[in-house]
């Protein structure tokens, strides 16, 4: 766990507010700004923790829009006073200035932002017979797309024949049909890190 009893008790006792650093294994950039940040006085005021936001994806998806790095600022009753987009290490002082000033003079109070659990959603035979179908009648597949048709084929050994006349929306798309296309993803997003972990190719 992230965020204890401890760290919530602390925070309200000396008034300090919790900054949680979202950052990747794989993002250097997050690395060498949280140097540079260390070096900051102003991060002295705060409690300050990194987070893997793979590992710990249920603060990721409540606490920040995927985009690596990250940086929110909470209260101890677990409000967002401020999040911080940047790796501009001036812009993050500042910000970090402002919101502590308003913090403690009270111009700010918090976002209470509530917990839910999705339903699961169930996928109905027709999502899947619609799929195969649009990829191997020529409709330029996503990712996603060639997911459902790679899992069709395992039992439907037929539909490979469809394999060379299928067309791409992305470079991701064809890697995982024929494991030679160079990969093109934004990697400042979560969602697209997350999606290299998971498929193994993550550099």
């Amino acid at each position: 766990m992230i965020i204890t009893a401890q760290l919530l008790n602390d925070s309200k006792f000396y008034e300090k507010p919790i900054l949680l650093y979202f950052t990747t294994d794989q993002c250097k950039k997050c690395e060498e700004l949280y140097e540079q940040m260390k070096n900051l006085y102003i991060l002295s005021k705060y409690y300050a923790i990194q987070v893997n936001a793979i590992e710990n994806v249920e603060y990721t998806v409540r606490l920040t829009r995927g985009v690596i790095p990250t940086i929110t600022i909470l209260t101890p009753d677990l409000k967002i006073l401020g999040i911080i987009e940047s790796v501009d290490v001036k812009f993050i002082e500042s910000r970090l200035r402002d919101i502590l000033d308003d913090y403690k003079n009270k111009k700010i109070i918090g976002l209470t932002i509530n917990g839910f659990i999705p339903e699961p959603l169930e996928l109905s035979p027709f999502v899947i017979y619609d799929t195969v179908n649009k990829v191997i009648e020529g409709e330029p597949a996503d990712s996603r797309m060639i997911e459902v048709y790679l899992t069709y084929t395992n039992i439907y050994k037929d539909y490979l024949k469809a394999k060379d006349k299928i067309k791409f929306q992305d470079s991701l798309a064809e890697f995982l049909l024929n494991k030679q296309a160079k990969i093109n993803v934004d990697k400042k997003y979560l969602a697209n890190i997350a999606m290299l972990v998971n498929y193994g190719i993550a550099d």
